[in-house]
């Protein structure tokens, strides 16, 4: 690097990466039990409305009232705020998009799935 040249560097602690697995088995188990939010992508959307992880907005051409998802990026919060969105993640999925499934039966299917796919097997 030249003398005088800027740079720009940011820091950031990493969350834990167990966690951020147990969010994408929670969006797999979601994906795998409905007809609806069938893929993890779809799943995804529907976890973050379940879970009241937006900003209300009136639509510019209707006036109507729509949500504006906040993104869980890395970037965008940090292990804390991470842990309060899952918890709020699991309580939607149980209590809006499988009402069905209890809550130790979806405990063990998220560890299952994690684990699966830490041992290098796809779940």
């Amino acid at each position: 690097m030249k003398p005088g040249k800027w740079l720009r560097m940011e820091w950031s602690s990493p969350r834990n990466g167990k966690h951020h697995r147990k969010l994408f088995a929670l969006l797999q188990l979601v994906a795998e039990n409905s007809e609806i939010y069938d893929t993890p992508e779809k799943a995804l959307v529907a976890v973050k409305l379940a879970a009241g992880f937006f900003n209300p907005m009136p639509d510019p051409r209707t006036g109507e009232i729509v949500p504006i998802l906040q993104s869980i990026s890395f970037e965008a919060m940090g292990q804390e705020d991470f842990e309060r969105f899952y918890a709020a993640a699991l309580d939607g999925v149980l209590r809006v998009i499988l009402p069905a499934m209890p809550k130790d039966t979806a405990q063990h299917l998220l560890d299952m799935i994690v684990d699966g796919w830490v041992a290098g097997v796809p779940a």
